[in-house]
């Protein structure tokens, strides 16, 4: 029996517990799977979209070692972490998706780093996500619409109506003219 740092007694059999809790020699890194998007090229119409994923390892990795890259067709849009919401499960809330480009194709991956020692790390697969929705005007947009059909309808109005003043004093004045004659 060895006497420890702190002077308690150290046996095999504590060894054994301590070095079983944390394995040392763990050179596996993650495994990481989409649950949703659950398959490549899936059409995502709404406005908000979860990503989920499964990450499993003996070590699991720890809240902010779990990353999502997002991309388009052409260049690199933003890395963002992603929130240990069970078990094993991670999510991220893509918000705004009206603010990006329509009708385009975009890239998700996913970065994971266990807690091991040895900080195993690995990318997912790449899946392709389809952004597809309509545009709708919302009220803002709606509220401006009207705004600016009222403005050019009632400058057309004001034209029209100064036109045919002109006119109309026109007419009166040559009868004015007509009446001095006299």
């Amino acid at each position: 029996m060895q006497r420890g740092i702190n002077g308690d007694a150290e046996t095999d059999t504590t060894k054994k517990k301590i070095s079983s809790q944390v394995p040392i020699n763990d050179t596996t890194p993650p495994v990481i799977t989409f649950i949703q998007p659950n398959s490549t090229n899936e059409l995502v119409v709404i406005k908000t979209y979860n990503i989920l994923v499964n990450i499993t390892d003996d070590n699991p990795p720890l809240p902010g070692d779990v990353v999502i890259q997002v991309s388009n067709q052409s260049i690199f849009l933003f890395n963002a972490s992603m929130i240990l919401t069970g078990n094993s499960l991670w999510r991220f809330n893509w918000i705004n998706l009206t603010s990006y480009p329509n009708q385009e194709n975009y890239t998700l991956k996913v970065w994971a780093k266990d807690s091991s020692p040895n900080g195993n790390s690995k990318w997912s697969e790449e899946y392709l996500i389809f952004l597809s929705w309509q545009n709708s005007l919302s009220i803002l947009q709606f509220v401006i619409y009207i705004i600016s059909v009222s403005f050019i309808f009632a400058c057309i109005l004001v034209y029209l109506n100064k036109k045919g003043l002109y006119k109309s004093g026109k007419k009166k004045r040559k009868r004015k003219k007509e009446i001095f004659k006299d």
